[in-house]
């Protein structure tokens, strides 16, 4: 085979070919970019560091502790808590007093210990900043910083003082509560404040120990429950002004304000008197004593009409209760009373059904008005011949009021000189036994003056007495008279 002969390249045709070649090789710009990318990253960091480096010595300057510390420099514990002032942060029950309490509590700091504070970062914002200053261990006050108007880069801002309270004491505090039984008539106070039906907790509680009359009555007395608390300082509690003592059951206080019926009652009425206390009608196994009192005696005067006065008495009552009496027709009757437990009811006085019986009583009422102003006269006066005959004319032979006007005879003579002012009588239950005796009360209120060669003695009286008078033929005679309770 013959050899193929040799072309031969042409200039132009070597040209051609170098620039396909050329154009076949990729362009490397990745390196460019990287650069590129490099150079602005390291601008913007320069610039963020510059920006955070301003930053950060404004939020240095800034910082609520840095304030928190130039005030810390500057005052102690007492500047702060004058700063305190009425600024409470906890309330507490009508019965406790909030300043008296946080008096109490700085009274028991140690106000040598060192201070130190908080952030409360919960409380904490843009707006406020609030620190817990703290005295050794306790708590001492609260503390909130403001910020200031100025304004800085960054919508950061100065701080300033802005107010310094209490705090909640509470809650570092020991807390109790308060259980009081009583009485429904008892006044329970706490601390000098009246307790209300509002604190009031469970059902009425039943008296094991009570008097048969209690039981009988139309409301038996019961115990009452209140409930009271928390509790932080001093707790006073007291019934009817007397202070009780507290029996401490864990973190209860608890005080019994009855515990024993100590109350007591006297009541006298004749026996035909219908007389019942709190509802329940008196019998006769509540009879204490049954007599005739004034009535001894003059049976020859009395005759048939003559009738018993029952006198009742009870002890160990829980209750003041309420005591009516009413007569043979059912009308309520008013009593003497002679102390704040004793009661006394008589007949009603007579009513007249004609005119004639009318001016008898009348005349009756006069005797019984002129008797007792000379008797008062007598006893409060120095010795006067013409009342002492008087007196011993008015008064029946015999009997021992009698005897003891006509024995006083020697004593009226050395008796001071009395005067009497405001002299206040009031008559009343005229009630006539039989034809021939009656029997009457005088309530009466007197100041009197009486005067030795030593000195000047005066006083004031208030008492009842009971007059008894008799007819003997044409003529009426006192025969008894007698303070009414004794």
């Amino acid at each position: 085979m013959a050899d193929t002969p040799e072309i031969m390249e042409t200039p132009a045709a070597a040209e051609t070919t170098k620039t396909t070649e050329t154009a076949k090789k990729p362009i490397r710009i990745w390196p460019l970019l990287l650069c590129s990318w490099a150079a602005i990253l390291l601008v913007l960091g320069l610039i963020v560091c510059a920006v955070l480096y301003q930053y950060l010595g404004v939020y240095e300057k800034t910082r609520p502790e840095l304030k928190m510390d130039e005030l810390m420099a500057e005052m102690d514990a007492a500047d702060w808590l004058k700063l305190v002032g009425d600024n409470l942060d906890f309330s507490l029950s009508e019965f406790e007093d909030p300043q008296r309490l946080f008096a109490d509590y700085c009274a028991s700091l140690d106000t040598d210990q060192p201070l130190s504070y908080r952030s409360e970062k919960r409380e904490t914002d843009s707006d406020r900043a609030v620190f817990v200053l703290r005295c050794g261990a306790s708590n001492l006050c609260t503390v909130v910083l403001l910020p200031t108007e100025e304004k800085l880069p960054f919508n950061r801002h100065y701080w300033e003082l802005g107010r310094v309270s209490s705090g909640d004491i509470t809650k570092t505090l020991r807390s109790v509560t308060v259980e009081v039984t009583a009485l429904p008539s008892q006044e329970i106070r706490i601390n000098d404040i009246p307790l209300s039906d509002e604190y009031l907790s469970g059902e009425p509680v039943e008296i094991k120990d009570l008097s048969d009359i209690e039981k009988r009555m139309d409301e038996v007395p019961t115990l009452l429950t209140y409930a009271v608390g928390p509790f932080y300082g001093e707790i006073h509690v007291s019934a009817d002004g007397q202070e009780l003592a507290a029996q401490q059951s864990g973190r209860k206080l608890r005080y019994a304000a009855a515990t024993e019926g100590t109350g007591s009652l006297v009541i006298t009425a004749p026996e035909d008197i219908k007389v019942t206390v709190g509802g329940a009608k008196l019998a006769k196994k509540d009879v204490s004593e049954s007599s005739y009192g004034l009535l001894t005696g003059l049976e020859k005067y009395t005759g048939d009409a003559a009738f018993k006065t029952n006198t009742y008495r009870f002890e160990g009552l829980y209750t003041t209760p309420e005591v009516k009496a009413f007569d043979a027709e059912g009308n309520e009757l008013r009593p003497i009373m002679t102390a704040d437990n004793s009661y006394h009811f008589f007949h009603p006085s007579d009513k007249a059904a004609d005119e004639a019986e009318q001016k008898e009583l009348d005349h009756l009422w006069e005797l019984a008005t002129g008797y007792f102003d000379a008797y008062v006269a007598y006893t409060t006066r120095a010795f006067d011949g013409s009342i002492y005959y008087k007196l011993l004319n008015a008064t029946l032979g015999g009997t021992q009021l009698q005897i003891y006007i006509a024995q006083s005879n020697a004593a009226m003579k050395w008796a001071a000189n009395s005067t009497v002012e405001n002299q206040e009588l009031h008559y009343d239950n005229l009630h006539r036994i039989g034809s021939d005796c009656y029997t009457c009360t005088v309530e009466f209120e007197l100041d009197k003056t009486s005067s030795t060669w030593v000195e000047e003695v005066s006083s004031s009286e208030q008492n009842a007495e009971q007059m008894v008078f008799v007819r003997r033929g044409k003529f009426w005679f006192a025969a008894a008279l007698s303070m009414i309770g004794d």
